[in-house]
């Protein structure tokens, strides 16, 4: 398993070690794995909470990819509040991470069918606040590939100028790899993929095809 995750380590610039709250077996293998010397960045997933911030830093990771839904049909289903309560509980977990020296991807889950004047404008106030990383997200893989290069263009010609955006998609018709393809000919610079593609339901791009 070391031996893989070497291999890996050679090959990519970031590696997310896990989702280190859902368990202690979690925690345990973001510890271990975060003290090895990789060559890669690494960094843990986690939730627009301020005990998963605290949870990350405990672990000695300062690296976090923190992920929040930003369609209005997600804020509405998960969390029961309006887009605009929901947006000032990110700015505030993400000033607090921000205030405690943790280096912050903003990972915008559900992006292809958020609305773009919602979300836009919160990519650029993050900006303001420092964070300069974000992803945009197919999270149920309905785009296809000359709608995401499109999708993607647009919101980069949108945002500050300081962004560098990455892409995450899904294969549940099976375009993970093409649209990850036809994201970076849009304009993002860091694709997100998985080893084999694991991920849930269809999985996620691939790591050998991308």
């Amino acid at each position: 398993h070391m031996k893989r995750l070497f291999s890996i380590d050679r090959v990519v610039g970031i590696i997310d070690l896990g989702f280190p709250v859902i368990s202690e077996e979690e925690k345990e293998t973001v510890e271990v794995i975060n003290k090895m010397e990789l060559r890669a960045k690494t960094g843990v997933t986690l939730r627009v909470k301020e005990e998963d911030i605290d949870c990350a830093l405990k672990l000695g990771v300062q690296r976090g990819f923190i992920f929040t839904p930003t369609s209005h049909l997600h804020i509405k289903t998960k969390f029961g509040v309006s887009p605009e309560k929901h947006k000032d509980s990110v700015i505030k977990t993400i000033k607090y991470a921000l205030k405690a020296g943790m280096d912050v991807y903003f990972i915008s889950e559900d992006t292809s069918r958020s609305d773009l004047e919602y979300v836009i404008p919160l990519f650029n106030e993050l900006a303001q606040l420092g964070v300069n990383k974000m992803m945009i997200t197919d999270t149920v893989g309905v785009m296809a590939p000359t709608a995401i290069k499109r999708f993607v263009s647009y919101i980069i010609g949108q945002c500050d100028r300081g962004i560098q955006f990455g892409i995450h998609c899904h294969n549940d018709f099976g375009l993970a790899t093409a649209n990850t393809l036809a994201a970076v000919e849009g304009g993002v610079v860091f694709p997100t993929v998985t080893v084999n593609g694991i991920g849930e339901r269809a999985g996620n791009a691939s790591l050998e095809e991308v």
